[in-house]
């Protein structure tokens, strides 16, 4: 009886163990590139310029069709900090409606459910910030068109048309 026991526990571990490292080998990412990126800054809104200065609203829209129907399990930003100190916190959110450089979002803030991200400085100035994978699943699946994003300090971030510094967002995670 005990060794009928065992051999269920030691057979039941290595199912468990082969279903862990099958979740772990279907386990993809994916670099998302910037397709649009724009500042909002008072009254005026500028998505032609190479840098974005801050305080004030970024709307960055990626290009999402390698991650439809995926489960989001992680999600990280990457800016790239031309002046100004790193910043700690960044705010993101989702992009209600589509939009496009040619005509920006009209964004009301406080309309917009923002959730406060952590931020780290990377080598050669890149600034990383994690995103809530729900706000990344909301832009896969097109219910969101992009993230907004808000910092309290006073930093320039490059935007997509500086061509060497362009947004991005590594997002993991595999097929529902």
């Amino acid at each position: 009886m005990q060794q009928k026991v065992r051999c269920r526990n030691v057979l039941l571990s290595c199912c468990l163990a082969a279903a862990f490292l099958a979740g772990l080998l279907n386990a993809e990412r994916a670099i998302l590139e910037c397709t649009a990126d724009g500042l909002s800054a008072g009254a005026a809104t500028d998505a032609r310029a190479r840098e974005m200065k801050l305080p004030g609203i970024i709307f960055v829209n990626f290009r999402t069709w390698n991650i439809t129907r995926w489960q989001i399990d992680s999600a990280q930003l990457f800016l790239h900090v031309a002046r100004g100190d790193m910043p700690k916190q960044v705010e993101i959110a989702v992009i209600p409606h589509p939009w496009a450089e040619v005509e920006p979002p009209k964004i009301d803030a406080a309309k917009l459910k923002w959730v406060a991200h952590p931020a780290e400085a990377e080598p050669q100035n890149w600034l990383a910030g994690q995103v809530d994978t729900k706000l990344v699943e909301e832009i896969a699946s097109s219910k969101g068109h992009g993230l907004a994003g808000g910092v309290e300090e006073n930093v320039t971030i490059h935007a997509r048309e500086s061509t060497t510094f362009v947004p991005y967002l590594i997002v993991a995670g595999g097929r529902k």
